[in-house]
This record gives C-alpha cells, sequence and structure tokens, in this order.
C-alpha cells in the first residue's frame, strides 16, 4: 500500500495498514536473504539504449561478475538494468522467486 493509500484509508484502520506494510518487507528482505553469495546490485538510467557507453559497460559489468560467480542483482526494466542483465545463459544464476503483488483496494466512491 503506498502512502497516498494509506492517507485515504476511509475505514479508520491504519494499524492494520501499517502491519500489512510491514508484512511486505519482511518478504522481501526474506526472498533478498535466499540469494546466493557473493552477490552486487546494479543500478542505472532506463533512459539509455543498446550502443550507449553506460548500456554496453553495464553488459560488459554484469558478464564480468556473473562470470566470476557472483549473483547480478537489478531491478529489471530498461537500459542500463536490462544491459546488465545480458549475459551468457551458462553464467546465469537462478533469479529469487519474487512474492506476488498484494492484492489493490478498491477505492470507495
Amino acid at each position: 500500500m503506498d502512502d497516498r493509500r494509506i492517507l485515504e484509508n476511509v475505514d479508520g484502520n491504519v494499524h492494520a495498514s501499517v502491519l500489512k506494510i510491514a508484512r511486505e518487507f519482511e518478504m522481501g528482505f526474506e526472498a533478498v536473504a535466499k540469494i546466493p553469495l557473493p552477490a552486487v546490485t546494479l543500478f542505472g538510467s532506463a533512459r539509455v539504449h543498446e550502443g550507449h557507453p553506460a548500456y554496453e559497460a553495464a553488459r560488459t559489468t554484469g558478464r564480468l561478475f556473473a562470470e566470476a560467480g557472483w549473483s547480478v542483482i537489478t531491478g529489471g526494466g530498461p537500459g542500463v538494468i536490462e544491459a546488465a542483465n545480458r549475459r551468457p545463459r551458462s553464467h546465469r544464476r537462478p533469479a529469487p522467486r519474487r512474492a506476488p503483488p498484494p492484492p489493490r483496494r478498491v477505492r470507495r466512491p
């Protein structure tokens, strides 16, 4: 639940909303704990495309970490993050299973 939905909460049960958020954090930390070590996280712009120097550098960096036996963690997405994930299949480790997104709440009129 994002901040806006907490503020728009009409049933008045902020405590339940906070507990739900805490559980989502807990599930995230549990997923991260399952990632094989050593591991590295790569961040970067989503606005660069294949052929851009930053894209190519991220692709090389992700490949080199994978070849060295590291888990490469990214957020998915286009640009630098996509490039870091593009490495030979022989150097990929299974990605940790992500928890399904929480159900969306229906806004009351």
